[in-house]
């Protein structure tokens, strides 16, 4: 509050100090031509006259300069005077300025714990030196994004016809299981052209970048370590340049360390290879595995412009590449896309910053109905100085001043506000950081910093501007001469009442809007809980291994030692049954890959391979056909299972035993032996067409090949807790093959749980908002109907002498009530369903304007509201006649 004081008091000085200088000019410049008449009149020559008159005229300045002082001086001291009254009303009002400041300050700190994650997720520049100066590279189609990941062969077209980037690289995260000295252990890691640290600005802190030579050399096996797992693993010794450590079984030379801020740029989507970790360990190149599975798709590219280039030159000259790239690598309807440039930030936020708004629309709601609030109580509080302030102005104060008055106070008070708000701001961001989903991307760099106070002071404003300056305006335009005749000091004139009114209508209109949005998400979150996932969750747990780097490197092997993990953990007491899949675990998005269908490529297509007993172990009912068996071993006839979406999707409903699926040209064609029901990768999209190999016939190199994105998991049915056999399991993957690390280890209730983060995220945090909304509501109605009581004491004493009973008065003062929580109701209603029909992208299952919706969220706020009513009503059948007669 001291500093807004002082920077108000400084503007004002200023303005004040430049307004009084004009002033002394022109009143300078006027006496001065008025003795130039007279000397001239006297028979001096003009410049004479002028000569004289300036001379004359000499001590004005300093005059002007007594009078500057004399004048600034009246200002600030009728400042300090008004912020002394205004300080000194606040303390005799305690609990009207201890609402007031609750009031604002619950708005303002949860406007700007919002305002945090927004700015830290989507507005705060990257990392890295001249950041407007990066971009990414997207296909787009109509100005939105529809593409963000290009292919190894598609980068180097565009590393080769671009020449507005100062520099242009692709990057792909990646999963590593590293060997060194130590035991084996999981680590992340991005494969980059040898340009991404020209892009991002990073300097080696030991050693040096990967050279372009390296970059186009499939043999060049090299890496860079981050400042942490040099630390880590190797306490910081510099002799680590030019060693060799081993990620998935192959040696690859260390050529350099990056300092502790080695300016990384995320992805928008982080695979489950990556895990729980957030950070990345190492950087290695993209050409040893360009022609991969995973690493040569994928990939994210971006550039640094060239100076003075803007983006939107950026965007116009790849434009201009479109055409050659659409022709080389893109068909069908994707020939509509085109080549763009566009800010990172848009790209790493992805389908959260739908989310992220739409919070901070909801949080600008409670800011309005805080306001409304506190402009309620101001002017009830006018009303009550109505007196006050026809003395004041009776005894000469001018309009002007009393307003400035008001505005003192409540600059005061939104002050006290703001403080409140950024302490509540730190509590709401530590909350809600901490029950944050893990789709937020950059989490780590949101706080509460120096634009978060300029936020809250801008609300603060704000709050300032919508709160105070009607009641300000309306005290000091009240009418002189009426006020002083006025018998009692409690009464008041009707359009003060109708305003009051009116901004607890929109009180209750802006509620509602909240309280349908939390409806609409929390049954959006109901639907998605009854989505059937196609298996039982129940008593399962799930443990990520990756086979990169280990000893089995053929199918055979692979499938054996799936066998043998299978077998063991099955012969553990309390375990049922057990199974192994690769490519993407149930509820987790899995591997796609090309498919041909009868001879006919259908594009991309999800592939899982599993071991038999993978669907009896999740209880997915086989609904045609046959299960998996140990005879469909690798010289076997080759088959394949499919799930319904398949069969309606692609064969549109054709007899599935009569076809033949295969992954690519060269591979024998698969018999379909079954149709399993849809097990989902998504609770809220529809299922994909899936394909489901046996393990033993699967190709090594599609197992191993996708491993760098997709863990292998250990699915595991219990006949307890699952919880209780989570070291049993790790030990028995170790006793199977020791140098094959386990990552996370969850039960799929968690996994089903962290499928849902998001929705349960936003409908947690708008259900809290609608919370406030409808308390601060309930404190407008209550405050209204107090007021309103407490002004008609004498009529309710009339009434009542003249026969009426409490239910009659009751029934008066709950009426009014009800007039306003319907129009409020009503307003509300309207406003939601034109509002709300920009949360359909994020709903499941319910329409914005669904009447069970908008009928449920309109009762319990009837209810609310006049259950706030009820006490003052209820203080009004208690009058007692002869006091009311009497009161004054």
């Amino acid at each position: 509050m001291p500093l807004l004081a002082k920077f108000r008091s400084l503007l004002e000085n200023l303005f004040l100090e430049r307004r009084v200088e004009a002033e002394l000019d022109r009143e300078v410049r006027s006496h001065l031509e008025m003795l130039v008449e007279e000397h001239l009149r006297s028979g001096m020559s003009g410049t004479e006259a002028q000569r004289a008159a300036q001379l004359e005229i000499g001590g004005m300045e300093q005059i002007k300069e007594q009078v500057r002082e004399e004048r600034i001086g009246s200002w600030l001291r009728s400042v300090v005077s008004d912020c002394r009254y205004g300080l000194r009303r606040l303390r005799q009002r305690p609990m009207f300025t201890a609402v007031a400041a609750l009031t604002l300050g619950l708005g303002i700190g949860a406007n700007t714990a919002i305002f945090s994650v927004i700015y830290g997720v989507l507005i705060r520049p990257l990392a890295v030196p001249e950041a407007k100066q990066v971009v990414q590279v997207v296909l787009e189609e109509q100005g939105a994004v529809t593409e963000d990941a290009f292919t190894f062969e598609e980068f180097r077209f565009l590393e080769r016809n671009s020449r507005w980037p100062r520099a242009i690289a692709a990057f792909t995260h990646v999963g590593y299981n590293l060997a060194s000295t130590g035991a084996a252990e999981r680590v992340s890691a991005l494969d980059v052209s040898s340009d991404y640290f020209r892009v991002t600005g990073a300097v080696p802190l030991l050693g040096r970048e990967f050279s372009r030579e390296e970059d186009r050399d499939p043999g060049a096996r090299v890496a860079i370590l981050s400042y942490g797992l040099w630390k880590r693993r190797f306490a910081r010794s510099e002799s680590v340049l030019g060693a060799r450590i081993h990620l998935n079984g192959v040696p690859y030379e260390v050529i350099g360390v990056m300092p502790p801020a080695s300016s990384e740029i995320e992805l928008d989507w982080v695979p489950p290879a990556f895990g729980d970790l957030g950070h990345v360990d190492l950087w290695t190149t993209l050409a040893p595995v360009a022609d991969s599975v995973g690493s040569g798709e994928n990939l994210s590219v971006v550039a640094r412009l060239q100076p003075q280039l803007t983006l939107s030159e950026a965007r116009s000259q790849l434009q201009a590449l479109s055409d050659g790239f659409r022709q080389n690598y893109l068909e069908g309807e994707g020939r509509r896309q085109s080549l763009a440039a566009t800010s990172v930030q848009q790209v790493m936020a992805g389908a959260v910053s739908t989310y992220l708004w739409l919070l901070f629309a909801a949080v600008g709601l409670v800011l309005l109905i805080a306001c409304a609030n506190v402009a309620n109580l101001l002017l009830a509080e006018g009303s009550a100085r109505a007196r006050e302030v026809a003395i004041r102005r009776a005894a000469g104060a001018s309009r002007r001043r009393l307003v400035r008055q008001f505005l003192v106070e409540s600059l005061m008070l939104s002050g006290l506000g703001c403080a409140l708000g950024l302490i509540i701001a730190r509590l709401a961001l530590f909350g809600l950081l901490r029950s944050a989903p893990m789709q937020l991307p950059r989490a780590r760099e949101i706080q509460v910093d120096g634009r978060a106070f300029l936020f809250a002071l801008a609300a603060t404003l704000l709050a300032v501007a919508l709160s105070a300056l009607l009641p300000a305006w309306r005290t000091a335009r009240a009418e002189l001469n009426a006020t002083l005749k006025e018998a009692s000091p409690r009464s008041s004139d009707p359009s003060g009442g109708i305003f009051r009114s009116a901004l607890v209508v929109a009180e209750i209109a802006l509620s509602i809007m909240l309280l349908i949005g939390a409806s609409l998400l929390g049954q959006t979150f109901l639907n998605l809980l009854r989505v059937d996932p196609g298996f039982e969750p129940a008593r399962m747990l799930s443990v990520e291994i990756w086979l990169t780097g280990s000893r089995h490197h053929t199918s055979a092997q692979i499938s054996a030692f799936f066998d043998g993990l299978v077998t063991r953990l099955e012969r553990l007491p309390g375990i049922n049954q057990a199974a192994v899949v690769s490519l993407g675990q149930p509820l987790e998005r899995g591997g796609n890959e090309g498919a041909i269908v009868n001879g006919v490529s259908i594009g991309a297509t999800n592939f899982r391979v599993v071991t038999p007993g993978y669907f009896r172990t999740l209880r997915a009912a086989m609904e045609r056909g046959r299960d998996f068996s140990p005879l469909d071993a690798g010289n076997a006839e080759p088959v394949a299972i499919v799930n319904e979406a398949f069969v309606r999707q692609v064969l549109h409903g054709a007899d599935p035993f009569a076809s033949r699926v295969a992954s690519e040209p060269k591979e024998t064609p698969r018999r379909v032996v079954g149709v399993v029901r849809d097990v989902r990768s998504h609770l809220d999209v529809a299922e994909e067409p899936t394909v489901f190999l046996p393990a033993a016939q699967a190709p090594a190199g599609l197992i191993l090949g996708f491993d760098v994105w997709f863990p292998t998991h250990i699915l595991v049915r219990t006949a307890g807790d699952p919880q209780q056999f989570v070291n049993q399991v790790r030990e028995a993957v170790g006793q199977e093959d020791s140098t094959i690390p386990v990552g996370r280890i969850l039960t799929l209730n968690q996994v089903e749980a962290r499928s849902l983060a998001i929705q349960r995220f936003m409908m947690v945090v708008v259900a809290v908002f609608a919370a406030a909304a409808l308390a601060l509501a309930a404190i407008g109605i209550y405050g209204v109907i107090s007021f309103a009581v407490a002004q008609k004491t004498q009529e309710y004493g009339i009434r009542m002498a003249l026969g009426a009973g409490p239910r009659r008065i009751l029934g008066l003062v709950l009426g009014r009530v009800a007039v306003l929580a319907i129009a409020g109701t009503a307003a509300g209603i309207l406003g939601a369903v034109g509002l709300y029909h920009t949360m359909a992208s994020v709903l499941f299952g319910v329409a914005p304007a669904d009447p069970r919706i908008l009928a449920f969220s309109a009762v319990c706020l009837l209810l609310v509201v006049i259950a706030a009513g009820y006490v003052p009503a209820r203080r009004a059948t208690r009058v007692d006649p002869a006091v009311a007669l009497r009161y004054e």
